[in-house]
């Protein structure tokens, strides 16, 4: 019996773990690109935000991104 408790508990806390990063994706990716300048977080937040259709505020993360010297940002930018 207590084995069907840790999995269940483990499977709920896998669930929730997902449930959370859906809902709170795109607030992750961006306090990580502000906070510890990360290009790569820049980039899915760049990427994440075209996708929600605001192509301003996605233009800054991906100038950010490639300011951070993350190259396939630096490869978009140029390309535009």
């Amino acid at each position: 019996m207590k084995y069907q408790y840790k999995m269940a508990t483990i499977v709920f806390v896998i669930f929730m773990a997902t449930v959370l990063y859906t809902r709170y994706e795109l607030e992750l990716y961006t306090w990580f690109c502000e906070n510890e300048a990360n290009g790569a977080a820049c980039f899915v937040t760049y990427n994440l935000l075209t996708e929600e259709k605001s192509p301003e505020r996605a233009q800054t993360y991906l100038k950010k991104s490639c300011k951070l010297k993350y190259e396939l940002a630096c490869e978009k930018v140029n390309k535009k």
